[in-house]
């Protein structure tokens, strides 16, 4: 079960990373694309990649969300105001 969950995580992490790579590409060429006549092709590839990365974005969001929440004193913990 565990050796699943690690390749399912690596395929998982691979995808992300090829996305992140092929935006990263597009978006750095993609005046190139519309003189080229590719423009809404670019824009597509551009779509799919933002699509396959959401989850990841989203996850990374909520994350530092949390550091941020956990380094921030709240007014109701003891001790920290008044």
């Amino acid at each position: 079960m565990l050796q699943q969950a690690i390749a399912r995580n690596r395929i998982r992490q691979a995808r992300f990373k090829r996305a992140e790579i092929t935006l990263r590409k597009v978006r750095q060429r993609v005046f190139d694309y519309e003189d080229a006549g590719k423009g809404e092709k670019a824009s597509k590839v551009i779509a799919t990649c933002q699509r396959i990365l959401a989850p990841k974005w989203e996850a990374e969001r909520r994350n530092r969300q949390a550091e941020k929440l956990e380094r921030t004193p709240s007014a109701f913990e003891p001790g920290c105001c008044g």
